[in-house]
This record gives structure tokens, sequence and C-alpha cells, in this order.
């Protein structure tokens, strides 16, 4: 059980550094070509930057998570956390 969860934090993290950070990222951009050009206000651009702000505390607390769960697992184990093969966090 400790390692499915381990897994599923594992994973979490990963879609926040490859999907879900990059896209907000992009949504700045376009809030910042959209604002440079008068077709959005600097309110959206605001607000795009503080979603990624939002998202990148939630990615970085699902990195914690990724962590804590690594040192569950190896204590159920009886194994030091940096002994645990590959599947551990980033």
């Amino acid at each position: 059980q400790a390692w499915v969860r381990l897994e599923e934090a594992i994973a979490e993290a990963s879609l926040y550094e490859e999907r879900i950070l990059p896209a907000a990222r992009s949504q700045i951009a376009a809030a910042e070509a959209g604002y440079q050009s008068g077709r959005d206000d600097f309110s959206d651009l605001m607000a795009a930057e503080r979603r990624l702000r939002s998202l990148e505390r939630q990615y970085e607390e699902s990195l914690a998570k990724t962590w804590t769960r690594r040192a569950l697992l190896a204590r159920a184990a009886g194994v030091a956390p940096n002994t645990l093969s590959e599947g551990g966090a980033k």
C-alpha cells in the first residue's frame, strides 16, 4: 500500500512538472501578448500570474508528499530512504 501511494505521489508531481506548469506558463505568455496588443486587461495578466504561483505551490506540495511517502515506504521496509530503488521522488 505504501508503494502504491508513493507511485501516485510521483505521478502527481510528474503531471505538474510535465503538463500543468508548462500550460500555465503558456497562459502567461498568451496573457502578456494579449495585454501588449491591447486585447486583454492587465488584470488578466495578473490572474494568469496568480494561477501559476498557486500551481507552483501545489507542485512543491506534491514533491513534499512524494518525499514523505518515500520515507514511509522506507520505514515500512526497514531500510533507509536513500536505499530505495527507482521510483523515488525527483
